[in-house]
């Protein structure tokens, strides 16, 4: 039996969220229990823009991205009730805060290993399904990896999207987790108005997201997986 998350979102991340008990690994390895997670948000809609002054032959100053966030009540309520079962029929130890602290440090960590195509050594932080996802997404940018990367600075906002569960036989569950993030372009881009002189720089932001698994059957110690990995638009091409 699968409860299903609310308001799924387009692409890969939501497509496969949940597998068959029969797919999934049922040997999953703690190392990614160091992932003890951190930053506390609700559900946001963001937008970053950037623009330069007065064009200049000097170089043109840095200017801050600026944030404007939308909070949807129904999906904030939805969480928040799911984020109680989750506390009293999976974990009651369970913390929104803690969990984006090691969901911040996974993203890092995956996105850094994809980036240099050390994929081997994301060996133990990954489901079968995460494994497949990575690798997918490693092969469509094997000529310009770097964009897979995301430093700690990047992150502009780290927001737990939505949870779901899944019961398989024998006892056996699972919860899962959508994390989105909103990092700071690799790139700009400059647009000039043909009758003033001056252009605006734009930074458009990446949008990723990270599926994250863990098993709850009773017996079990296991951590937090990751399951699923998408970026949106990348090089601003991907919607």
């Amino acid at each position: 039996m699968v409860i299903p998350m609310l308001n799924r979102q387009s692409g890969r991340v939501l497509k496969n969220l949940f597998q068959a008990t029969s797919k999934r690994n049922g040997s999953i390895s703690p190392a990614i229990q160091n992932f003890i997670l951190k930053k506390e948000d609700t559900n946001l809609i963001i937008r970053g823009f950037q623009t330069s002054a007065l064009r200049l032959n000097e170089e043109q100053p840095k200017v801050q991205t600026k944030v404007m966030t939308v909070t949807n009540p129904i999906k904030y309520i939805s969480l928040k009730i799911k984020m109680l079962l989750m506390k009293g029929y999976f974990d009651d130890k369970f913390s929104e805060k803690d969990f984006l602290t090691g969901a911040r440090q996974a993203i890092i960590f995956v996105s850094s290993k994809m980036a240099k195509g050390d994929l081997k050594d994301l060996t133990e932080v990954l489901t079968q399904e995460g494994s497949r996802s990575v690798q997918n997404l490693f092969s469509e940018n094997r000529d310009n990896s770097e964009v897979l990367n995301v430093e700690d600075s990047d992150i502009m906002t780290l927001t737990l999207n939505d949870i779901g569960f899944e019961y398989g036989e024998s006892g056996r569950k699972w919860a899962y987790a959508l994390v989105v993030c909103y990092c700071s372009g690799k790139d700009s881009f400059s647009k000039q108005a043909s009758d003033f002189d001056f252009e605006i720089l734009v930074s458009q932001p990446r949008i990723i997201k990270y599926s994250f698994c863990r098993e709850y059957t009773p017996g079990t110690s296991n951590g937090w997986l990751v399951d699923q990995v998408d970026h949106l638009n990348l090089s601003g091409t991907k919607e």
